[in-house]
């Protein structure tokens, strides 16, 4: 009965014949549903998702995970897999985030965001440097935070991207810049010093914003040294 409403006209009733079916337990709708999550109806979209993420099958991140290299479907299977918290293909998304479409790239780094541990910063931070495309970028940029945000040692993040500094084009510096402010310590503050000596207004501007927005009182002595001392 639930089978017969999968050629449904409508995207409404499909989404809930497929959504009951996978609490039935048939993983045949797991794929159609990962269409529907291109569907330009973001609400329908977004529900597919949902249903997704909902399905108390095992066979579900299985069958995700042989989708997210498919250049249509991709982008969909890891949104899927990041509302499931599906740790086990963190390592193949991020080879996705390197090579796929920008679709598939924003997707990836929305779901390293959530799925990616600090132990994960070094490999991402390679990655990162080599973005030419602001979108990507910024999906990046969120994701490194976020995962600076989660970690149980935040200071110990900066490790991981602190040294790419030197070597970055000025996008990716003022990314590590505005990430020191996440994970302060001392060797962030000595990139932010370093930062404030810059020659690029932009930069500098980044560095003063991320001072004013440290996660502790770190950043409290240099503030109050360039209250005193500053132009």
């Amino acid at each position: 009965g639930v089978s017969a409403l999968y050629s449904s006209s409508s995207a409404e009733v499909k989404l809930a014949a497929y959504k009951t079916a996978g609490r039935i337990g048939d993983t045949g709708c797991i794929k159609p549903l990962v269409e529907l999550t291109n569907n330009a109806d973001q609400g329908i979209s977004q529900k597919a998702v949902d249903a997704l993420g909902i399905i108390d099958n095992a066979a579900v991140d299985t069958t995700l995970a042989s989708l997210i290299s498919d250049p249509k479907l991709g982008a969909g299977a890891i949104n899927a897999l990041k509302r499931r918290g599906c740790t086990s293909v963190t390592a193949e998304i991020i080879k996705l985030v390197e090579s796929g479409s920008t679709e598939t790239k924003v997707a990836g780094w929305s779901a390293m965001g959530n799925l990616a541990t600090d132990r994960d910063l070094g490999s991402l931070m390679k990655l990162i440097v080599k973005i030419k495309d602001d979108k990507v970028l910024a999906a990046a940029t969120n994701a490194i935070k976020n995962i600076c945000t989660n970690s149980a040692d935040r200071r110990k993040c900066f490790d991981s991207i602190g040294p790419q500094y030197a070597n970055a084009d000025k996008k990716v510096k003022m990314l590590i810049i505005t990430i020191s402010s996440a994970t302060g310590g001392s060797a962030a503050i000595a990139t932010v010093k370093e930062a404030l000596k810059s020659s690029d207004a932009d930069i500098k501007t980044t560095a003063m914003r991320a001072l004013m927005n440290w996660q502790d009182s770190g950043a409290a002595g240099t503030l109050l040294d360039m209250a005193k001392t500053g132009s």
